[in-house]
């Protein structure tokens, strides 16, 4: 389960040197100004976390310190793009050849799953500092890098048919890019809003069918007060964006829409449910939850229903979430009581496509209701995901994606562990990523003196691994603890 602290050392993929090995220590924690500790199922500790990372920066009056992290990171960017374009035109050199390693059998943490427009390929934004973006199909035990050059984990992603097919991804959750040639070269989006303390974005979506529209939903929740958020809108596959509609918040807002079909686009905030027929412009209130307080908002509905809606109201300040759940399209709402377990920072929750009473929510384990959030049933315990990692869902559920692939409703679980597909509306799941995926996080290695290709490793939710030698290939690992 991820439970971490700054100043860790990360990596997408495991690389070694041929011909060398070495151990590089972990540099040395601050004693003073340490991050908030989690405390036994403190699933708020990323929003705690994210604003002590937020109180922990200083700058000289009149510096901007955002401005300047945001051009670090360009500048890493930068380098990164001219380090693959420089490996592609000279793939031998006089200065070594470096492999990738491994492991081809452990998949480290996932966000988001989405399906190109040839309905069959299979994008998972991967990771966190460095996480990236992976294709392939399910069963085919391949996964190429998409996204090395964003620098960070994707946690939200689109994919947008049309010619070109546009690829639009929230890296980390307050970044935004566009990728119009399968993820080779990425760019921000022009319109975005361009606040001094930066944004979050809790909502990424688009139009289904052959649209090329796509919604917004950003937040500015840190600089003045109140906090605000800002729904925006593409009319070109996420190119360009424009605002909407704006508004204060206390608790954060969320957004639904159809995925089958073009329909009414939804928002939830304080001040209710709402419905926009005329492309966001403009919003009617359908319906108001029940009274109670909160600071952040999740919004799931089902296409069978009215259609049917979940909302979840979490407030961090009592550690508590709240499910309530509407029959009638919003209208009114039925408060199905607290939810015991869930990430309330970034918790996921999706329900049914065609089964309007089964809906899925994560926190370290993942629940699965069949009448409507009455009552749930644990998915697996974490625990067992050990003994059998290819059908038991790893600690730390992320995201939840219930989409039609191949014609068949599938619900992809992504968490600390990798990426799981259901075909039975979430009772059972097969790790889909375990085989291929090698988006492992790294705190450490060794290799053995004796031997090049037998190497340990120290990763981040996968514990230490091994690997099993094979010469100048990728390797297989074995988790031992």
């Amino acid at each position: 389960m991820e439970r971490r602290l700054l100043g860790r050392m990360s990596s997408t993929v495991l690389l070694l040197l041929v011909g060398t090995a070495c151990a590089v220590p972990h540099p040395k924690l601050p004693t003073e100004g340490r991050p908030p500790q989690p405390k036994g199922d403190d699933s708020d500790f990323d929003r705690q976390r994210l604003e002590w990372i937020e109180s922990m920066h200083r700058a000289a009056p009149g510096v901007d310190w955002r401005r300047i992290e945001k051009e670090n990171l360009e500048r890493s960017r930068t380098a990164l793009r001219e380090a693959v374009s420089r490996s592609g035109a000279n793939a031998a050199t006089t200065d070594g050849v470096w492999l990738q390693r491994g492991p081809t059998t452990q998949t480290g943490k996932t966000w988001v799953t989405a399906i190109t427009s040839d309905g069959s390929t299979v994008l998972v934004g991967s990771g966190d500092e460095a996480g990236g973006l992976f294709s392939g199909t399910p069963g085919s035990n391949s996964w190429a890098q998409r996204g090395n050059v964003l620098g960070r984990g994707v946690q939200q992603l689109v994919v947008v048919p049309g010619s070109p097919e546009s690829w639009i991804a929230v890296v980390r959750y307050d970044s935004v890019f566009v990728s119009t040639d399968q993820g080779a070269s990425w760019h921000s989006p022009n319109g975005l809003p361009d606040e001094p303390c930066g944004i979050a974005v809790p909502r990424l979506l688009r139009e289904p069918g052959p649209s090329r529209r796509v919604y917004l939903l950003a937040t500015v929740p840190y600089c003045g007060s109140p906090a605000t958020f800002t729904l925006l809108r593409s009319d070109d596959a996420g190119l360009n964006f424009v605002p909407l509609v704006s508004g204060s918040f206390t608790a954060t807002p969320d957004l639904w829409m159809s995925r089958l079909a073009p329909g009414p686009l939804y928002l939830l905030t304080d001040s209710g449910l709402q419905s926009s027929a005329d492309d966001g412009a403009s919003f009617t209130l359908l319906g108001n939850l029940p009274r109670g307080a909160g600071d952040n908002l999740r919004l799931a509905g089902s296409e069978a229903g009215a259609p049917s809606f979940y909302a979840l109201r979490s407030d961090g300040s009592e550690a508590t979430t709240e499910l309530f759940a509407s029959t009638d399209g919003g209208r009114t709402w039925k408060d199905q009581g607290l939810v015991p377990d869930f990430a309330r920072s970034n918790g996921p929750v999706t329900a049914s496509i065609s089964t309007p009473g089964t809906l899925l929510l994560g926190g370290v384990n993942a629940y699965r209701s069949t009448d409507g959030g009455a009552t749930f049933t644990r998915v697996t315990d974490w625990g067992e995901y050990y003994a059998d990692p290819a059908h038991k869902l790893h600690a730390d559920l992320h995201g939840f994606d219930c989409l039609l692939y191949k014609g068949v409703e599938t619900f992809f679980a992504d968490t600390d562990g990798g990426t799981y597909l259901s075909t039975d509306l979430g009772a059972s799941f097969d790790n889909m990523t375990q085989p291929g995926m090698m988006n492992g996080e790294f705190y450490s290695t060794l290799t053995s003196k004796n031997d090049p290709n037998r190497i340990a490793a120290g990763t981040q939710d996968q514990g230490l691994q091994q690997s099993a030698p094979a010469e100048l290939a990728a390797m297989s690992f074995t988790q031992l603890v």
